[in-house]
């Protein structure tokens, strides 16, 4: 085997090229993949919330919308999850309403849901 200085230099040199190349081809930024993560965790939150609450009425038990409106706005603000709206339909609402009276196991099934999620994302 004859091994030339200049053949050894060249080896060396693509060697360290080849490093660079796959360094920067599988760099990996953290706080990137962190950022899509909250984003994605925040859009399933918004999805599960129900955007309602069970409330005691004078010994009668309901559900009122968690969505408020701030002065000066036509927004509609969720309270729970954040979820802003431009149009609230009230009619909408109320059959969601009524659906969940109808059905309480499946609000408690959703609103577990909801608190997972919100456990998941440090907001509890």
């Amino acid at each position: 085997m004859n091994f030339d200085f200049t053949k050894i230099l060249l080896a060396i040199i693509v060697f360290l090229f080849s490093i660079i190349a796959i360094k920067v081809t599988l760099s990996f930024n953290l706080n990137e993949y962190l950022k899509r993560r909250d984003k994605k965790l925040k859009g399933k939150i918004k999805n599960y919330c129900t955007h309602a609450n069970i409330k005691n009425f004078d010994d009668v038990i309901g559900i009122e919308s968690s969505f408020i409106s701030p002065s000066g706005t036509t927004n509609w603000i969720c309270e729970k999850c954040g979820l802003q709206i431009y149009h609230l339909d009230k009619k909408g609402e109320k059959r969601k309403f009524e659906y969940f009276f109808k059905n309480p196991k499946k609000f408690k099934k959703q609103e577990k849901k909801f608190q997972k999620l919100l456990k998941k994302a440090g907001f509890l």
